[in-house]
C-alpha cells in the first residue's frame, strides 16, 4: 500500500514501511527502511543506514534495477 507520511509517498507492507520517495535539491531519493544490510546484486545503492537509489534526471532511472531494489527491500523487511 502507498500512503503519504511526513509529506512524502511511503510504501508499506503489513503496516510496516519499506520505501520512501523524496525530492531533494539535486536528486530524487528512493530510500529503503531498515536497509543497512540490504544488498541488491547488480544495483548500486547509496548510503549507509538508509540505503537508497538517487536519480538526477528521468534518463538516470533504471526501471529493472529500481523494480529489483523495491522487491528486495520488501522481502528484506518482511523477514
Amino acid at each position: 500500500a502507498s500512503v503519504i507520511k511526513w509529506g512524502h509517498p511511503v510504501w508499506e507492507s503489513a503496516g510496516k514501511p519499506f520505501a520512501i520517495c523524496k525530492a531533494l535539491k539535486d536528486y530524487v531519493l528512493l530510500g529503503f527502511w531498515d536497509s543497512k544490510n540490504l544488498v541488491v546484486p547488480g544495483v548500486k545503492l547509496e548510503g549507509n543506514a538508509l540505503k537508497q537509489l538517487q536519480f538526477t534526471d528521468a534518463g538516470a532511472v533504471d526501471n529493472a534495477g529500481t523494480r529489483k531494489a523495491l522487491q528486495a527491500a520488501l522481502k528484506h523487511n518482511a523477514g
